[in-house]
Order: C-alpha cells, then structure tokens, then sequence
C-alpha cells in the first residue's frame, strides 16, 4: 500500500476557487474510481483557510504513476498552476 497526505497551499482567497473547479472536473470521484485506489479524500481546514489537504491511498505506487496518466490528474495539474502556491507530499 502507499499513503501520500498532500498539502496545498493556495494563493490568498482561493481556495473556495480552487475546490468548487475540482468538484466541477469531478476530479475526487474519477480519481476514487481508478483501480487500486483505496482512499481520496480533501480536507479543508477550518483554521488554515489557504489550505487543502489531500488524502490518498493506493495499493502500490505503480498504481498510483497510473493515476498520474489521467486526464483528470492533468486537470488537477493545470489548477495547480492556477491556484496553488505551494505543495508538499508525504509519502508512507
């Protein structure tokens, strides 16, 4: 199995921005679907409102480079670019 607990850091105010194009792409729900997918799951913090925190588990990390493939996981990408400032991925 392999965990990653993702952190993005939006740029101020963008948040609401940033999730409500994710729910738009269905970005979650596709990603939930793919084979080998366990868990993903965002967190909003309610004290950290320039935060998103993305929960993943995956049965292997040759599963997980598949996700990577997607055409959602590019959408996610070219958010990012948008919207977020900064990320950090904890691998277990």
């Amino acid at each position: 199995m392999l965990t990653l607990e993702v952190t993005y850091r939006l740029h101020p105010g963008m948040r609401d921005l940033f999730m409500q194009e994710i729910e738009n792409l269905q970005i979650a729900e596709k990603s939930q679907q793919e084979a080998g997918n366990h868990q993903y799951e965002y967190v909003l913090p309610v004290d950290e409102p320039d935060t998103v925190y993305l929960f993943e588990i995956w049965d292997s990390e040759e599963v997980q480079k598949k996700h990577m493939e997607t055409a959602h996981f590019a959408h996610l990408g070219d958010l990012k670019k948008k919207y977020v400032s900064d990320v950090q991925i904890i691998k277990k």
